[in-house]
């Protein structure tokens, strides 16, 4: 072992001293740099990983906000428009009324629905459901 160690030191006392004093500056002034680029990258990593997170997180809540909300607002219009007078008229008597009295009907509901349905744009119809008993 000896012999490898003193094998490098008669390597290194054949470089010039010039040479030597380029390589230790170059030496001490690059550790130090790639240390500090080291360190930033993985404070900048973090610091980004965080704020995608954070990011990620509060666009999801807000999403989940407004589909609840939405959700909401579909519920208490159906109710509205299924206890509405003309909906209940015409469940009641729907075997009763002549086609004119229909086709008044579902225009009266029609601007109702609409009405109501404006700013909804995922709303494209409402139909009204009866179910039938058998005699």
């Amino acid at each position: 072992m000896e012999s490898r160690f003193n094998k490098l030191i008669i390597k290194i006392r054949k470089i010039s001293v010039k040479n030597r004093i380029v390589f230790s500056i170059n030496l001490t002034s690059i550790i130090p740099i790639v240390i500090i680029g080291v360190i930033s990258y993985f404070i900048y990593f973090n610091s980004v990983k965080d704020k995608i997170s954070e990011t990620t997180t509060q666009s999801l809540l807000l999403s989940e906000m407004n589909i609840d909300m939405a959700i909401e607002r579909l519920e208490s219009n159906s109710i509205e428009i299924s206890f509405s007078e003309e909906a209940q008229y015409a469940l009641r008597n729907l075997s009763k009324l002549t086609d004119f009295e229909i086709f008044t009907l579902e225009q009266k509901l029609q601007s109702q629905s609409a009405q109501q349905f404006t700013l909804t744009y995922f709303v494209s119809d409402v139909i009204l459901f009866r179910l039938f008993q058998c005699r």
